[in-house]
């Protein structure tokens, strides 16, 4: 099993979705933040799929390394919505939209996860477990959180809902957890 995110210690390599995938996940997300009043007046969460978490310590190898695949990447990465997802891990509720992998988001992240994993860098050691999503709703990161009640009712009514649409990932980038947006990308790329 994939542990949690050690936030203080770990970055994530991130894929920002666009096209028709990143209209339909961002429509979701704000219907329920609107419903429950999840966010108050702060913005909502940028929406992306994460490919692997790297130690901040390797932050420079890391970039030079994922600039050295995307500047001989000429191949769209494709995200591909699945369904949704209700889950529980400690005491987090979350709600996902499932992605089913595509040859080229297989083939980058694993590219990627490979080099960094032989570059001691990769902070996930059981990458083949990785499931790729897109997180709508953490109760770690709201501002007001969704009782159990209410998000076990929302979660029986969605929960394996199928919802497939497919589109091009628009950039990828290496966020690391903070408060504050102007500090959140530390490396960002178009992607082709």
């Amino acid at each position: 099993m994939v542990k949690p995110a050690n936030l203080e210690k770990e970055l994530f390599i991130v894929l920002i979705p666009g096209g028709e995938v990143k209209k339909e996940a961002d429509k979701i997300q704000k219907i329920i933040a609107d419903n429950y009043n999840i966010y108050d007046k702060m913005s909502r969460p940028e929406l992306h799929v994460t490919l692997d978490r790297i130690k901040k310590t390797g932050i420079k190898t890391s970039i030079n390394y994922i600039e050295t695949i995307l500047n001989s990447w000429d191949e769209k990465v494709n995200v591909a919505l699945k369904g949704f997802n209700c889950f529980h891990q400690k005491n987090n509720r979350y709600l996902v939209l499932k992605i089913r992998p595509t040859k080229t988001m297989i083939k980058l992240g694993r590219r990627i996860h490979s080099g960094l994993d032989n570059l001691n860098l990769s902070t996930i050691k059981d990458y083949e477990e990785w499931r790729y999503h897109i997180t709508i709703v953490n109760n770690l990161l709201i501002n007001k959180e969704i009782a159990k009640y209410d998000f076990s009712n929302l979660c029986e009514l969605i929960d394996g809902q199928e919802k497939t649409l497919i589109s091009p990932a628009d950039r990828i980038e290496i966020w690391q957890a903070t408060e504050r947006e102007s500090e959140k990308i530390i490396f960002s790329k178009k992607l082709p």
